[in-house]
């Protein structure tokens, strides 16, 4: 009686589990970038309101593309430097051009030098995390 109460339990269980994956998960995914659960291909809007803030720091437009990186670098292969961290490089709530990427490589422009500078940053990924990535 005891292992037939157990069988039944792991079957439901496994049957459970492999339901739950198909609906939510990304385990048999075959694009393996969408295993990291990095958002890509979004357009945020924010609007701040609070005493003391500028009008021309209030309206933040954080984007991602389809490698689920921010930046205006061009071509994925003409990257030169990639930045990689947590919500320092991520920089969730400062709008697209005003990062310290885009700030970096506008510097770089201006001096007569090309920088395709992406930020890669992810909020709350370890460096291990990262290095992750990049394995897979």
């Amino acid at each position: 009686m005891f292992f037939r109460i157990l069988k039944w339990n792991l079957i439901f269980t496994v049957a459970g589990l492999l339901l739950i994956e198909v609906t939510f998960g990304s385990w048999f995914a075959s694009n393996k970038v969408e295993r990291f659960n990095i958002l890509r291909n979004r357009v945020w809007h924010y609007e701040f309101d609070y005493a003391g803030i500028n009008d021309n720091e209030r309206r933040i437009v954080y984007s991602r593309d389809e490698w689920g990186l921010r930046g205006n670098y061009g071509n994925v292969k003409d990257i030169n430097l990639l930045t990689a961290r947590g919500s320092t490089t991520d920089q969730r709530y400062i709008s697209d051009g005003f990062t310290w990427q885009d700030i970096l490589s506008s510097k770089f422009q201006a001096s007569g030098k090309q920088y395709n500078i992406a930020n890669a940053g992810v909020d709350g990924r370890t460096s291990f995390g990262h290095l992750h990535d990049f394995e897979l």
